[in-house]
């Protein structure tokens, strides 16, 4: 066995050379333009409209006679086609002496300019966002929340240029975004659109608290109620922000990060999205009163993101190519890694305890064995497959699944270097020779880096678990650490997976296939009762859906398009698998010496 001094050279060399390849990346059509714009945006709210946000866009420096303004058609982190372009209205283009210029609109998300070669265009539209979005409405008399896919348009060609954003909003609300400040609170800047659009900021009235680690600003900015323990709150953040930092990734690859927190009143659930420097969080105000801890799983999952798909990426998750869907066999890593370690920071820091985090992997690994998809569709493929499934289809899911695998790859890695090796140092070697590169990997370069931390083959438990459809060695596996998996199998009732989100219960995905999809409930539609109790989240459902029997059936009463309808589905059942993880007879020392150096990030 060589050296770890000799082997860690060898590491280095090896992918220097790699990252030469790396580094030559494709031409793109946004590296043929004219010159570099002086590009500044306008985000103006109207006192009194809460229907509509209205944008600027003044160009200086323009050359070219005609330009191409792109609304995204879809969101990144949220892997679906959202078209945002028609909720755009009033598109209008004027010269520098306030000429109307001829528009044109060329294509679903795009308009054509006719400038003339005049040096300075300015463009306005308004965007109508009354349908407000997955988690509750961007806007009212106290606050808007600004996203920038679903806002503002790109100039084709130019995503590269430098952004200057400017908030116009009432003189006494605040503005947090995870933007670049300058000396005038209401302006920010970004090098180019990319960064801009993916900085969401909350504007308004809102409650501020901000921490330090390393001199780094940690801003946490919560809309809604605060009815809980605020300093136990960020107390938590805190412990999260650190450990991830300075423990897993030992690097802090911004200047400054921000947490913008939605509370919704009642025990309503939520959900996150990730950003840069930043992240957009929905929570239970009820349930954080119980215990700020209900936040930490989803705080700990959208910072763990600043590294695992912001910065360590798919080649084609960066440069974003906004007009189609864009995918990738890598999101099982993007997103079901995140979710694992997530779990494994809350257990580290002493947040759950070991007996919470095993029954949280227990749960997804009853969640995934409950699945008869498992058998015909990947972990790769899961994700390759998001666009067109939805979030809401009958197949696995990449995050339960990837999850699952994240867990067993760490075991695997740590028992075959003798636990000198992790997955940490995997998260660790992939920030070193791709975020800090700023190149996206490959989806075979996943398994190269397994290879080249642990010095072993994982081509075989990538081919078999990962790429195919092979059951997961759950005992052989959770047994290096002194675990075992139990299972209990029974019959549950049984309408399909639904997905709904906000105050009105939007439906946000549906399986189309299954009982409650084929008797015509749709993506849009809003729940309003079923049986003709009003719900307030997918508990509520739960409760109703388990006091049913096969053969018997659940009314949805739903609004569509203004109307108000109602849907019958019939109960099915189907097999459910329970899984509990426990610990086997007579665990060996070195076992249990694995699982305490697992639980608590060590290595020898």
């Amino acid at each position: 066995m060589i050296s770890k001094q000799k082997y860690n050279r060898l590491i280095g060399i090896v992918w220097v050379a790699a990252m030469a390849l790396f580094a030559v990346g494709p031409v793109r059509a946004d590296d043929f333009r004219y010159n570099g714009f002086e590009t500044t945006y306008e985000f103006s709210v109207h006192p009194g409209d809460l229907q509509y946000f209205y944008v600027t866009i003044h160009i200086a420096n323009n050359d070219a006679p005609q330009l191409v303004f792109s609304m995204p058609a879809w969101m990144p982190g949220g892997y679906m086609l959202a078209n945002f372009a028609r909720r755009v209205a009033d598109f209008q283009a004027v010269n520098s002496k306030n000429e109307r210029l001829a528009v044109q609109k060329i294509d679903p998300n795009s308009w054509e300019i006719q400038t003339k070669g005049d040096p300075v265009i300015h463009v306005s539209y308004k965007v109508n966002i009354a349908h407000g979005a997955f988690m509750g409405k961007v806007i009212d008399s106290n606050f808007a929340l600004v996203n920038g896919p679903s806002t503002y348009m790109y100039i084709r060609g130019h995503k590269n240029d430098p952004v200057t954003v400017k908030y116009n909003i009432p003189e006494n609300w605040k503005i947090a975004t995870g933007l670049a400040e300058t000396q005038n609170p209401a302006i920010f800047t970004a090098p180019n659109y990319d960064v801009f659009a993916d900085a969401p900021a909350l504007l308004g009235l809102f409650k501020q608290f901000t921490f330090r680690l390393k001199g780094v600003p940690h801003v946490v900015a919560i809309k809604g109620p605060v009815n809980f323990d605020t300093g136990a709150f960020i107390r938590m953040i805190k412990k999260i922000v650190t450990y991830e930092t300075q423990e897993i990734y030992r690097d802090i690859p911004y200047k400054k990060y921000v947490f913008i927190y939605t509370i919704y009143s009642g025990r309503r659930g939520g959900g996150g999205l990730e950003h840069l420097n930043s992240t957009t969080i929905g929570l239970s105000g009820d349930l954080l009163k119980e215990n700020v801890k209900n936040g930490a799983d989803v705080t700990a999952h959208e910072f763990f993101h600043v590294w695992n798909v912001k910065r360590i990426r798919p080649e084609v998750l960066g440069p974003f190519d906004y007009t189609k869907d864009v995918r990738t066999t890598s999101l099982w890593v993007c997103e079901g890694i995140t979710s694992y370690y997530a779990d494994l920071v809350l257990a580290r820091t002493g947040i759950w305890g070991e007996a919470k985090f095993l029954k949280n992997q227990a749960k997804m690994i009853s969640a995934l064995q409950s699945n008869p998809d498992r058998f015909k569709t990947s972990a790769e493929m899961s994700g390759w497959n998001i666009w067109q499934n939805g979030y809401g289809g009958s197949g696995i899911s990449f995050y339960t699944k990837g999850q699952i695998l994240g867990m067993l790859l760490d075991l695997k890695i740590r028992h075959l270097t003798n636990n000198t090796r992790s997955l940490d140092d995997v998260m660790r070697f992939l920030n070193q020779w791709f975020a800090k590169w700023d190149v996206g990997y490959k989806d075979s370069d996943i398994l190269r880096a397994v290879n080249a931390v642990s010095n072993q083959d994982f081509r075989p438990f990538f081919e078999r678990y990962v790429g195919g459809t092979v059951e997961l060695p759950y005992k052989k596996i959770l047994g290096y650490a002194g675990l075992k998996p139990v299972f209990e199998k029974k019959k549950v009732p049984y309408i399909g997976k639904i997905a709904f989100f906000g105050p009105q219960n939007r439906v946000f995905a549906v399986d189309r296939e299954s009982p409650i999809g084929k008797a015509g409930l749709m993506k849009e539609d809003h729940i309003l009762k079923i049986d003709g109790r009003k719900i307030k989240n997918r508990g509520d459902l739960a409760k109703l859906l388990n006091a049913k029997k096969p053969g018997q059936t659940l009314k949805f009463l739903v609004k569509r398009d203004g109307k108000k309808i109602t849907i019958t589905a019939a109960v099915k059942s189907r097999e459910k698998v329970m899984c509990k993880i426990e610990t086997t007879a007579s665990p060996a020392p070195e076992q249990l010496m694995m699982r305490k150096a697992w639980l608590h990030g060590a290595t020898d």
